[in-house]
């Protein structure tokens, strides 16, 4: 599944939400890494705060996977996939047309929700 998002042309960041499968509540902790689609290894790499909230700078143009995991949780890609085949391929374009989410981080940037089963 492609989701194309748009963003300035210096390059779009990621930001997101991570909570607990069973209960919907925040997941401090949770490292999240962002792969270029196709990618051997992944890149960037932030953990989420105690808001269960991350950040990541601006990423160049390009498709991008997400990948979310914290000890005694099962770990998940974007996308609800327990394996990257499954997983969301998110598509960073060099305008930003959205309607952007200001209220916290990059406006324009990748929107990532995920709840880890633990």
């Amino acid at each position: 599944m492609d989701r194309t998002l748009v963003a300035a042309p210096t390059g779009i960041g990621a930001k997101g939400t991570i909570t607990r499968y069973a209960t919907g509540s925040a997941l401090a902790g949770a490292q999240v890494t962002v792969w270029p689609k196709g990618a051997a290894v992944g890149g960037l790499q932030v953990s989420t705060g105690a808001d269960g909230r991350f950040t990541m700078a601006s990423l160049p143009q390009g498709t991008y996977e997400f990948h979310v995991g914290r000890l005694a949780y099962q770990q998940r890609w974007a996308g609800d996939s327990l394996s990257r085949s499954g997983a969301a391929s998110y598509v960073a374009t060099g305008t930003c047309t959205t309607a952007p989410d200001p209220s916290w981080g990059d406006p324009c940037a990748i929107a990532i929700a995920v709840a880890l089963r633990g």
